[in-house]
């Protein structure tokens, strides 16, 4: 609502593949769809497999990225679908991340800023996935937050950033620039 966007169904539904469907099928008139977990390849994900069901047409299945790495993105006729991994701050990472900026193009309003900031500290993270860490921002530089888990939202009550780690860089310098985005 806050970026001029009303709901209009909110629905919770059980790890059951024909429940899913269903309520998938149900929904394929809106303009968007958002579903939160199912779609990793746990014995209970069975998203992906629904969507394909109902005919929805996938671009993508799987991101290098951390967190949020099994976010789906498809379409079915004018129906943008997203599938966003169960995990509280891999929904709200890929949320920030993803539809934020399909939301922007579609009510043609800015739903968030993306800005370069330096670090506050130096930073270590394994090369070959965009990690997307909570931050802070402290004056004229950004912090990135403790707690950074998947399954921890004590971060993103802190947070007023999200900060985009590059997916090859390893090593992170204090007042190294890297992107935010204000949330």
């Amino acid at each position: 609502q806050e970026w001029g966007v009303k709901p209009c169904a909110v629905e919770m539904v059980d790890d059951q593949e024909t429940v899913i469907i269903e309520a998938i099928r149900r929904h394929l008139d809106k303009d968007i769809i958002i579903l939160t977990g199912g779609v990793s390849v746990g014995d209970y994900d069975f998203v992906t497999s629904a969507l394909e069901s109902c005919g929805v047409t996938k671009v993508f299945h799987k991101v290098r990225q951390k967190p949020g790495k099994p976010l789906y993105f498809g379409y079915f006729q004018d129906t943008l679908v997203f599938g966003l991994p169960g995990n509280p701050a891999s929904v709200l990472t890929c949320f920030y991340e993803y539809i934020t900026e399909a939301l922007s193009i579609l009510t043609q309003r800015k739903c968030s800023q993306r800005m370069s900031l330096p670090l506050a500290a130096d930073y270590i993270k394994k090369p070959g996935l965009t990690w997307f860490m909570k931050g802070q921002i402290q004056g004229d530089e950004v912090r990135i937050l403790d707690d950074q888990e998947s399954y921890k939202l004590n971060s993103f009550a802190q947070a007023d950033c999200i900060i985009e780690l590059d997916e090859e860089k390893e090593f992170f310098k204090k007042s190294d620039l890297v992107t935010i985005r204000k949330i």
